[in-house]
C-alpha cells in the first residue's frame, strides 16, 4: 500500500484519451483530477474506445502509463480481458477498489467475483452504477440485466460495498434493487468546464436544434425526430457515436418517413475540447432520454449558453425554474413540439436571456465545492469545513 496516500484502483471501461463512450469517461477522469492530492489513482480500462483502437493515439496496451493525475493500464478486449483486469488490480494492492459500472462483465463482475473468493482484499469497495439502474435503462435487454441482478444478490457479490449515487433519484434506484439498508453516498458528478458569457445569437426563421449523446434506445432520439416533424421551422443535428446500429437505422427510416430527413444532419463524434464551441452554433439542445443519472451533455450545452429541452428523467429538472430550458415526459412528443414552437416565437432578447441563464446555471454547478467534498466522504475521508 502507498505510504503517503491511500491507493484507489478504478476499474472502468473507458478513460481518456477515450471519449466516445460518454459521461462515465469524463466523470472518472475528473475524480482523479480533483482528488489527486488525497489519493493515488490507478485506472484499469479498455484500449477500445467504442470501436476506436487507442493504440492509434499512442496508448501502449497492458503497461501502466501516466495520464494526467493517474497511472493507467489499458486492456485489450477478448477472451483474456477479465484475467488481465484482475491481474492489474491485484498488482496494485489497493486500499479502495472503485467499480464504474454494475453490469459490465469484465470491469465489474470479474472484480466482484475475485473479491468474493478473496483474490482482491481492498479495505473499501465502491460501486458506481452510472445510471444502469434507471427503470428506462433496465427495460433495455431486461432479461439479461434482471438475471445479473438476481445473481449479484444470490451470491452476495454486493455485500459490504458502498454505493456511489450521483443523484437522489439514483440513490432511490439503488435502494429499490438492493434494499433500504444499502450503504450509499450521493456525490454528484465532477466536471471541469470553462463557462463564458454567451454571445448574442441572431434570430433566424428556423430553430436549429442539436441532439448530442450516444445513439441507442435509452436516449430516445426518435422522440426528437417526431417532435421536429411537427415543427416545419426546426432543423435537427445529431452528434454522438452510434452504439446501436439497428436503432440508428430505425431512426433514419423514421426521419425519412416523416420528412425530417431534409432538415436532419448527422456529424458523428466531436472531440471533447471542441464540444463547447460546436454547441454554441445551435439555438436549442434536445435530449428526450429515458433516464440519466447525471447528463454530461446537458451540462455541456448549458456551459455553451444553449437552452435545453430535456426529459423529466434527468437530475436537471430545475432548468425551468432557472429560465434555462424546459422539461417534458420522454413519451410526450406533442409536449416537446410545443416547446420548440414556443422557442421559435421568442424574439432576440427573450432568446438571449435564456442563453445567459443557461450559462449562469452551468457556472454555478461547475464552481460548487459540494460534489468534491461528497467524493471525499465517499472514499472515507472527512469533509472539509470551510
Amino acid at each position: 500500500m502507498s505510504e503517503t496516500k491511500p491507493v484507489i484502483a478504478a476499474s472502468v471501461k473507458s478513460y481518456p484519451p477515450a471519449f466516445r463512450s460518454g459521461g462515465p469517461t469524463r466523470s472518472m477522469a475528473e475524480v482523479a483530477n480533483r482528488l489527486s492530492s488525497d489519493f493515488e489513482f490507478r485506472v484499469v480500462t479498455s484500449i477500445d474506445d467504442n470501436g476506436h483502437d487507442l493504440r492509434e493515439d499512442g496508448v501502449v496496451p497492458i503497461q501502466w502509463q501516466p495520464r494526467a493525475n493517474a497511472r493507467v493500464s489499458a486492456i485489450p478486449l477478448g477472451k483474456r480481458a477479465s484475467f488481465r483486469v484482475l491481474k492489474q488490480l491485484r498488482s496494485v494492492d489497493a486500499d479502495i477498489v472503485y467499480l464504474n459500472s454494475l453490469f459490465n462483465p469484465v470491469f465489474t463482475l470479474a472484480p466482484l467475483l475475485a473479491r468474493r473468493f478473496g483474490l482482491l482484499r481492498p479495505a473499501l469497495t465502491v460501486i458506481a452504477p452510472r445510471g444502469e439502474l434507471d427503470l428506462g435503462a433496465l427495460e433495455i435487454k431486461s432479461r439479461r440485466k434482471r438475471r445479473m441482478l438476481r445473481m449479484l444478490r444470490l451470491f452476495g457479490l454486493t455485500k459490504r460495498v458502498v454505493w456511489h449515487a450521483t443523484s437522489e433519484d439514483e440513490a432511490s434506484n439503488i435502494e429499490r434493487e438492493f434494499g433500504a439498508r444499502a450503504e450509499l453516498v450521493v456525490a454528484s458528478n465532477l466536471r471541469a468546464l470553462q463557462v463564458e458569457p454567451p454571445t448574442r445569437r441572431p434570430r433566424s426563421e428556423r430553430v436549429h436544434l442539436v441532439f448530442m449523446s450516444k445513439i441507442d434506445r435509452k436516449k430516445n432520439l426518435e422522440t426528437a425526430v417526431d417532435a421536429v416533424a411537427q415543427c416545419p421551422n426546426a432543423t435537427l443535428t445529431v452528434i454522438g457515436p452510434i452504439k446501436d446500429e439497428q436503432y440508428w437505422a430505425e431512426v433514419l427510416d423514421r426521419a425519412a418517413s416523416t420528412g425530417v430527413i431534409n432538415r436532419f444532419d448527422y456529424v458523428g463524434t466531436v472531440e471533447p475540447d471542441r464540444i463547447i464551441n460546436r454547441l454554441r452554433a445551435f439555438d436549442l439542445f434536445i435530449l428526450p432520454t429515458h433516464g440519466e443519472n447525471f447528463g454530461h451533455a446537458i451540462l455541456e450545452a448549458l456551459a455553451a449558453g444553449v437552452p435545453v429541452l430535456v426529459s423529466d428523467k434527468t437530475p436537471w429538472s430545475h432548468v425551468e425554474a432557472a429560465g434555462a430550458g424546459w422539461v417534458c415526459d420522454p413519451s410526450d412528443v406533442a409536449g416537446f413540439a410545443d416547446r420548440i414552437r414556443s422557442f421559435h416565437a421568442m424574439d432576440d432578447d427573450q432568446r438571449h436571456v435564456m442563453r445567459l441563464n443557461a450559462a449562469k446555471l452551468a457556472e454555478k454547478y461547475v464552481n460548487d465545492p459540494a460534489p468534491v467534498e461528497a467524493h471525499r466522504q465517499l472514499f472515507g475521508l472527512p469533509v472539509r469545513v470551510s
